[in-house]
């Protein structure tokens, strides 16, 4: 999208060097075209509730670099599917894209994480059975 750290994250892309192979799109209609031939999710968010994008681009295999904001660390194992890190830690966040960007076996490996992940903590029969587990706690 075309969050508040739009210009800050493009700034840090020229500083680094990597403006021939990162582009931020801004908004658009075709996210899971695109997603499908994403290396990594950059999620900047500074509030978030449950992140669709985020578990639509783990179940997808791809490596999540995200604010540890709202539900997102529920959904990102940090170091494990991606890298979460504080919202204001703009630095963190391009050293985390360099690092897996520049590594194809880290990304193939949190890739193949955040697809286990998704289908086994985020499967409907995963959340119906923690669900029930929590109502029968609750009894």
């Amino acid at each position: 999208g075309l969050g508040p750290m739009h210009q800050e994250m493009q700034d840090r892309i020229v500083e680094v060097g990597l403006e021939k192979q990162m582009t931020l799109l801004g908004r658009r209609e075709d996210v899971s075209t695109l997603m499908r031939c994403a290396s990594l999710l950059l999620l900047t968010s500074t509030f978030e509730g449950m992140p669709n994008a985020v578990m639509e681009a783990q179940l997808l295999g791809v490596p999540v670099i995200a604010t540890r904001t709202g539900g997102t660390p529920d959904c990102v194992d940090d170091g494990h599917t991606g890298f979460l890190l504080p919202a204001d830690d703009v630095n963190g966040m391009a050293k985390a894209c360099i690092e897996v960007l520049g590594s194809p076996e880290l990304r193939r490996a949190m890739g193949k994480a955040t697809q286990e992940r998704m289908t086994t903590m985020f499967s409907p029969d995963a959340m119906v059975t923690r669900y029930l587990q929590l109502v029968r706690d609750k009894s």
